[in-house]
């Protein structure tokens, strides 16, 4: 099991039935259930090739039943009183942030949000701060030389008041480990060349007022 999707089966709680959206070849739903984390999986993808790589991996670890394979853009076509846990990996934050906005059922309490970006979580943070959902957690790995965050959310109802500096870091700083530290890093420099670059140009002043307090976040608290 990669790395990330460890990091994300970790957040998945013992005992409930969990959704792996982009199951892709099913390693992590595999893994939910031969580890006994889970006792049902429902896992999705948006194509036929990657459910049927998925249904060989169940095929030789003989746990079909255990798993149902549902061809779904999303969570369109997952029954929402068939799981509790939602698992999205492997995708980009943009993609992942627009799969959410389009489903309401999510906005329930019971449901937890384990959300896995390949980029760009701060949209995946900014969907879940304006959208009534508190980050309950974020772990921080290294899978092949690459770095990443694993977001765990559930709906409380209750916006952030503030998410300019708070959609970059979330609770990264909370991790206090290297792989965090160099996301937190990289993340600043990039706002900070972002900015440079837009005041040389002397253009999009409302994008550089928005860079300059998210700056004044990471800056306030030490980061």
């Amino acid at each position: 099991m990669r790395p990330r999707l460890k990091g994300a089966a970790d957040f998945v709680r013992r005992g409930s039935t969990a959704a792996d959206i982009g199951t892709d070849h099913g390693y992590l739903a595999a893994y939910l259930v031969t580890e006994g984390i889970c006792p049902f999986v429902t896992a999705a993808d948006i194509g036929e090739g990657p459910l049927n790589n998925a249904r060989e991996t169940l095929r030789k670890l003989e746990i079909e039943e255990r798993v149902s394979l549902v061809l779904s853009d999303g969570l369109e076509n997952i029954e929402p009183k068939s799981v509790q846990d939602i698992v999205i990996a492997g995708m980009g934050g943009t993609l992942i942030a627009g799969i959410l906005s389009r489903c309401s059922w999510i906005k329930k309490e019971g449901i937890r949000l384990i959300l896995q970006p390949m980029s760009h979580a701060e949209d995946v943070r900014e969907y879940l701060y304006t959208g009534g959902f508190s980050v309950l957690e974020e772990k921080c790995v290294c899978d092949t030389g690459r770095d990443y965050c694993i977001i765990c959310a559930e709906y409380t109802g209750k916006n952030a008041e503030n998410t300019a500096g708070l959609k970059y870091v979330g609770k990264l700083a909370e991790c206090n480990d290297e792989v965090s530290k160099r996301i937190i890093s990289r993340t600043k420099g990039h706002l900070e060349r972002r900015l440079k670059a837009l005041k040389e140009a002397e253009r999009n002043h409302e994008e550089q007022a928005k860079i300059a307090e998210s700056l004044e976040f990471f800056n306030k608290r030490n980061l």
